[in-house]
């Protein structure tokens, strides 16, 4: 169904039309293992009416049923749920129009006529599709006797092609996970998207309470709304967002407990486990908690230590490492390689060395064995101490340079051969280890002598690097020496001006080409002959 369509409120109904049944701003879409109808969302300016369940009123023996048109073979109905009996309050789909012996009439609906108009109910259950609340501009399309007691509240709206020129402001797709019934921090930031359209007027934004903060205005266009909540005490708290543009109003209620936490939940900063303690129903996202590993959680906040008794699926953490109550439930998943790999490194049935050593994790914060624990743990950091077991044993060299060139080691040597023309005495080592934890045994960078010409021996420097366990060791050679210079023609005019100078004197001596400036005699590579 392309093209520009979109959906107007109706407090009727009308054979051959189509329609979309609406709650909170959601249409019926679409259908769970149940055969259940339920909530998409639905755009209420220009629309593909894919994207919902639309239905068309048609006539049936007994009545009328509300055909869906929206799946390829129009053969699902909006069901009766009351029809013989039946108590749901949800609306439901049926791929049969009746369904003989087990509920007569499935789909079939009671239509009382006013000339063309069509009201739909089931008159002896008193509900209604399509009944306009006195006094209000919500519209009940399906709706009990005891409506607060249910809560099924449904609206009418009528598919019409064209864009849509109703004014609509909505404030429903909400950001507000992080919020909503959830534990925060004494302050914190979200916010909530508005959309509206056809809106003639800013949008006016007003908050009803004093824990939360936002903007004064949005443009009529919607967008962000930033939401700053900083309230001034722990505990549970509601405000509500009041939204207004000219006869429009949406009220946004927002509600949250309120903790003061010691941490902040970053890996400089990680959260306490007294934090995770008052996170009574869990804080969304991943965070870092630090805690000390006291052993394998049982059921009632025990500590277990029996490698009988336990596996690798969890662990007790405590504030102190003599802690034995008030214990914090780690579970050490392995759905991918993060948590894998913290679950292989931590579990204490492999690695009862860990028992004791503080280590800060970083997970979910959900319920887990009855309380608050840490879930989808997927990286760890040891906050002091790291276990013996646990020390690296790497005492390896990531990468070498020689006067900022990288050399490759070959056996345990770093060989480099300096220029021939090289006026430095020295070159600069400079090194990467692989384990920061580890430990070279001379300054990094360090100086290597140069060798004054390629006959002479080469510079060799021993560097030793010990892993972080202490005891692992791996001995490295640093080897210098000096290219061999090209052989200088006896015509050309001096071989280093900035060494020789230009009134240098040349001449052979036992074949080889000597330099004489100033009764200093030099050879071919700028180097004072003895």
């Amino acid at each position: 169904m392309a093209g520009d369509f979109h959906l107007e409120k109706v407090t009727s109904v009308e054979k051959d039309k189509t329609y979309a049944f609406v709650r909170n701003n959601k249409a019926l879409g679409l259908v769970n293992g149940n055969n259940q109808s339920v909530a998409e969302n639905v755009d209420f300016g220009t629309i593909d009416g894919t994207q919902v369940y639309l239905w068309k009123l048609v006539e049936a023996t007994g009545g009328f049923k509300l055909q869906n048109i929206s799946k390829d073979n129009s053969t699902y109905y909006l069901r009766n749920p009351l029809s013989s009996g039946k108590t749901t309050t949800n609306l439901g789909l049926s791929d049969a129009e009746t369904q003989s012996g087990k509920y007569d009439n499935y789909n079939v609906w009671k239509i009382e006529f006013t000339d063309d108009v069509a009201l739909i109910s089931i008159p002896e259950n008193e509900r209604f599709i399509g009944e306009t609340e006195e006094g209000s501009n919500l519209y009940k399309a399906y709706a009990t006797k005891d409506l607060e007691k249910y809560g099924h509240d449904f609206t009418v709206y009528e598919l019409k092609e064209g864009a849509s020129v109703t004014p609509s402001l909505l404030a429903d797709n909400l950001d507000l996970q992080s919020v909503m019934s959830r534990t925060l921090p004494l302050v914190t930031d979200t916010n909530i998207i508005v959309t509206a359209s056809n809106l003639t007027a800013e949008i006016a934004v007003s908050v009803k309470g004093s824990n939360i903060s936002v903007p004064d205005k949005l443009p009529k266009e919607g967008g962000k709304l930033d939401i700053h909540i900083n309230a001034p005490n722990e505990g549970k708290f509601s405000d509500t967002i009041v939204l207004t543009s000219g006869a429009l109003k949406k009220e946004v209620a927002i509600e949250a407990n309120v903790v003061k936490s010691v941490g902040e939940g970053t890996e400089e900063n990680p959260f306490t486990l007294e934090d995770v303690a008052k996170f009574d129903n869990g804080y969304a996202g991943k965070y870092w908690v630090k805690g000390f590993i006291l052993g394998y959680f049982k059921k009632g906040g025990l500590i277990e230590n029996d490698p009988e008794a336990i596996d690798s699926t969890r662990l007790a953490l405590g504030t102190t490492k003599d802690q034995t109550d008030k214990l914090i439930p780690v579970s050490l998943t392995k759905s991918t390689k993060g948590e894998q790999k913290v679950r292989e490194e931590l579990n204490i049935k492999a690695n009862p060395g860990v028992i004791g050593y503080e280590v800060i994790l970083y997970g979910k914060m959900e319920k887990y064995m009855d309380t608050t624990g840490i879930k989808s743990v997927s990286d760890y950091k040891w906050a002091g101490e790291v276990p013996e077991a646990k020390k690296s044993k790497d005492a390896t060299i990531k990468s070498l340079k020689i006067n900022d060139e990288s050399v490759t080691e070959d056996n345990g040597i770093f060989a480099y051969e300096a220029p021939a023309d090289l006026e430095k005495k020295e070159v600069e080592v400079a090194f990467e280890l692989n384990d920061a934890k580890a430990k070279a045994d001379k300054d990094n960078p360090f100086n290597v002598a140069v060798p004054e010409s390629n006959e002479a021996p080469a510079t060799e420097v021993k560097l030793t690097v010990t892993a972080e366990d202490g005891v692992t060791t791996a001995e490295y050679t640093i080897k210098v020496t000096r290219a061999k210079a090209e052989p200088i023609d006896p015509g050309q005019e001096a071989v280093d001006n900035a060494v020789v100078g230009t009134k240098a004197v040349k001449t052979f001596e036992n074949g080889q080409l000597v330099i004489i400036k100033n009764g200093v005699k030099y050879n071919a590579q700028g180097a004072i002959m003895k």
